[in-house]
């Protein structure tokens, strides 16, 4: 290795973001320390992988075609979800790069991602508290929140359930139960929350 790459991998190995080059077929040939904090799998272990098939991408549309746009224009920018070693799913904001040979042809992607999974699930949460109280401020009584609810939170909760329930702590609500809304709401007919 010339002094040069080592000192740019030494340089990439300081970013906290996660930082690998893969060929055209996705296959891992770098992968930097920031990416074995993000993902939880050291460069041993992720290099020769299928990026892809490692992180269980899910992709905005389909894989083709986002590997086309960065084909055509030499970069793509957008969120994708992947997964942890661990098996936790986080949506990242991805960055892409073509790589041209000596001779311009493509010849592998830089990818930069960096995890945005605590900035989306507080966005989706306080988007939720915004609805929710905004239904609670204009319902006559609560058997009409009682039937607005579901759909508000399932709309968000199609966007992550992690959002919405704390469920490393346990505060996952009984089906069909909200404590938390029932309390705030201060609607007519509201049930008491449970102490």
């Amino acid at each position: 290795m010339g002094k040069n790459s080592q000192l740019a991998t030494e340089f990439l190995d300081m970013v906290a973001d996660a930082v690998f080059l893969r060929d055209l077929t996705g296959v891992i040939a770098y992968w930097n320390r920031g990416a074995e904090s993000v993902y939880g799998w050291s460069a041993g272990e992720a290099e020769g992988q299928c990026s892809h098939e490692l992180l269980q991408t899910e992709f905005p549309k389909s894989r083709a075609v986002v590997e086309g746009e960065a084909l055509e224009t030499g970069a793509w920018r957008g969120t994708l979800w992947q997964r942890r070693r661990d098996g936790t799913r986080i949506l990242v904001e991805s960055r892409w790069s073509l790589r041209r040979d000596a001779r311009g042809k493509p010849s592998g992607m830089l990818e930069i991602n960096t995890d945005i999974t605590t900035r989306h699930d507080a966005e989706i949460r306080q988007q939720l508290r915004l609805d929710v109280g905004e239904l609670l401020a204009t319902a006559a009584d609560w058997p009409a929140v009682e039937q607005a609810l579901p759909r508000i939170v399932g709309e968000k909760a199609g966007a992550t359930t992690a959002a919405l329930w704390d469920v490393s702590r346990g505060e996952e609500p009984a089906p069909g139960r909200l404590p938390w809304v029932a309390e705030a709401s201060g609607c007519p007919g509201a049930p008491n929350p449970v102490a």
